[in-house]
């Protein structure tokens, strides 16, 4: 590989110049002389000495301004800086909202949105010192998940002291002296409340909800007719749980008339003459 010769100088291009336009002050002294060529070469010279500076010059000018420019923080990404002690002084004067540490021993509560990340060892105070103390602070609404439950030990009661509801979803039962029973969802709800006031909204929720329970896969395959007789039946089962038990159906109650063959029987018998829901659910009947 070649290596280009290395470019004069500004300061060469400059002294080259100077020279050339020295030699022009003897122009009429060569005139006459056997050195005639000697101006023009000279005027050559001079003139790209004068045009190769300047291109230099003007070269050098942008490269630093781009240089300079560069340097600039952008704000293209957003304006996020470290914070000084000014900005921490004025938060010390807040007494709630998320905890971020302690300012000249002052409790610092940062009232905006954003993700934070905890790494220490295990044992070093990660829920003592920040988790805690920020399910005390915070007074919205706050989803906590709990695995080992102590979360909610040492929070609830303090919550529900600022007047706020505490559910506990607390399927393995842990520390359930202390929290109480667990919280419970019933999905049928949903159908229920349209059985009490919305009866024409019941199947197209019980259709939605037979859906998620059956869903179609990520990517198309076979087998697409059982899974819409699936979810017919699942549909149907759902419908005939709240009509006969209202507030008390369960989606237990509709895996349990699923997988009774007989029980199924039954209510498709039963629905051929029924008149709820329009006479829909006895159509639903006479398909099956």
């Amino acid at each position: 590989m070649t290596q280009k010769p290395a470019a004069p100088s500004i300061g060469g291009k400059l002294f080259f110049s100077a020279l050339a336009l020295w030699g022009l002050t003897y122009l009429d002294a060569w005139h006459e002389t056997e050195l005639f060529w000697a101006p023009m070469l000279l005027m050559i010279l001079a003139a790209g000495g004068i045009v190769a500076t300047l291109r230099s010059t003007l070269t050098w000018s942008i490269n630093k301004a781009g240089r300079s420019r560069a340097m600039v923080p952008s704000t293209a990404k957003g304006t996020s800086r470290w914070a000084v002690l000014h900005d921490l002084r004025r938060y010390t004067r807040r007494k709630s909202g998320p905890f971020w540490g302690l300012f000249c021993g002052k409790p610092l509560f940062l009232e905006y949105e954003a993700a934070a990340l905890t790494v220490a060892p295990s044992g070093q105070g990660k829920t003592t010192r920040v988790v805690i103390p920020n399910l005390c602070s915070i007074d919205t609404s706050i989803i906590a998940p709990d695995l080992k439950g102590e979360l909610a030990v040492c929070t609830a009661d303090l919550r529900r002291a600022m007047r706020q509801k505490v559910y506990c979803l607390n399927p393995s039962r842990t520390f359930v002296d202390q929290l109480g029973e667990p919280a419970r969802y019933n999905p049928l709800v949903i159908l229920v409340e349209d059985w009490e006031h919305s009866q024409s909204d019941m199947i197209a929720d019980a259709r939605a909800m037979a859906l998620q329970l059956c869903p179609e896969p990520a990517k198309a395959s076979e087998n697409q007719f059982f899974r819409s007789g699936s979810r017919k039946i699942i549909t149907f089962a759902c419908l005939v749980e709240v009509i006969d038990k209202g507030r008390d159906a369960t989606l237990s109650g509709v895996q349990a008339l699923i997988a009774d063959p007989n029980a199924f029987r039954e209510a498709v018998y039963a629905a051929l003459v029924s008149d709820a829901l329009s006479g829909e659910i006895a159509a639903m009947a006479a398909d099956f």
